[in-house]
């Protein structure tokens, strides 16, 4: 191992000599972030269900609720996107339109499980990662699972 250090720095420094070739322009390549970007519906966990007839959202064991929309609407059966930010909060969208928002919930690490698939090849595994979610306790210490 340490006789890989040493050739290494020597090799990264001839690398670099050889190689390396200085920028066209040396201005910064970020740009500061659009006002109207919603960072918290980009950077979240993301869920796609569909809204049942009684206006609510379940994911797991954990019921949301769903105000009526415009002119008392109702979005039974509609597909939505439910998005859970990194601040733990829930937030519902149909078509691009915040449509609901939920109190956060706990996130707890995930545990690998095997995913469920209908004509799924004998000898493969799929491993999917389910996240366990502490809901408010029912009979106990009750704990809601979702698949990422």
């Amino acid at each position: 191992m340490p006789e890989a250090n040493v050739f290494l720095k020597s090799f990264i420094k001839r690398f670099n000599r050889r190689f390396a070739i200085p920028p066209r322009e040396s201005q910064k390549a970020w740009r500061r972030v659009p006002k109207e970007l919603d960072l918290n519906r980009i950077i979240s966990f993301l869920y796609r269900t569909v809204v049942d007839y009684d206006n609510t959202v379940c994911l797991g064991g954990l019921i949301m609720d769903i105000p009526p929309g415009p002119y008392r609407r109702s979005y039974a059966r509609e597909k939505v996107e439910v998005r859970k930010p990194l601040d733990g909060s829930w937030r519902i969208y149909h078509r691009d339109q915040l449509i609901a928002k939920h109190p956060s919930t706990s996130l707890n690490e995930p545990v690998r499980v095997l995913r469920r698939r209908k004509n799924h090849a004998r000898g493969a595994k799929d491993y999917n990662w389910v996240y366990l979610d502490s809901a408010p306790p029912v009979n106990g210490n009750q704990l809601i699972q979702r698949t990422l």
